[in-house]
């Protein structure tokens, strides 16, 4: 085992290069993630892209040197991946919450799928409500217009009886991750 002296929070993906979100100190751990110097966040709203204020659920939207240029060869998916002021739609949102709009779902659960070319994709694991019938390609064509092309559910949607969690209502991701392994 290691012998770490501090741990240092953060959020990054593979398009921002490194972490551009960190949390270094506990001071810092109550007021929430910080940018990384140089790095810009905003938070809009997944439909209308309208800047969101404080404790408002949108989408992450990050722009800085450290962020990715675009896709090699793909400039349809790196014209979806920026918004018209250059930041880079992380697709990092409530995905659930927008799962939850659709009138059939009772509850669900998002987990990344592993994937050789993406590293992951995001499923759905979707509890439907009583006497409801929908299929994956209903949930699919609901969601693809509110989420942001790398948010979307390209991993799938899986249909559970319930959706496992902890005694306090918190999803057991690791379980559901599990599933997708079986």
């Amino acid at each position: 085992m290691p012998n770490f002296k501090k741990l240092i929070e953060g959020y990054g993906m593979t398009e921002t290069t490194m972490g551009v979100l960190k949390c270094i100190d506990e001071i810092e751990a109550k007021r929430g993630l910080r940018p990384i110097p140089g790095v810009k966040v905003k938070i809009v709203d997944c439909e209308t892209r309208e800047k969101l204020g404080p404790n408002e659920k949108g989408e992450v939207c990050v722009k800085g040197p450290v962020i990715m240029k675009g896709y090699i060869g793909n400039d349809a998916a790196t014209r979806d991946a920026f918004d018209e002021e250059g930041y880079l739609k992380t697709g990092d949102i409530a995905v659930e919450s927008i799962v939850l709009q659709h009138s059939a779902v009772a509850d669900c659960g998002v987990v990344g799928k592993p994937d050789e070319v993406a590293g992951e994709l995001p499923t759905a694991f979707v509890v439907l409500k009583p006497g409801a019938t929908v299929t994956e390609s209903d949930i699919l064509d609901f969601t693809a217009t509110k989420l942001s092309p790398i948010a979307r559910l390209r991993g799938g949607v899986i249909f559970l009886n319930e959706i496992p969690k902890s005694p306090s209502g918190k999803i057991l991701r690791r379980l559901l991750k599990q599933k997708l392994l079986e």
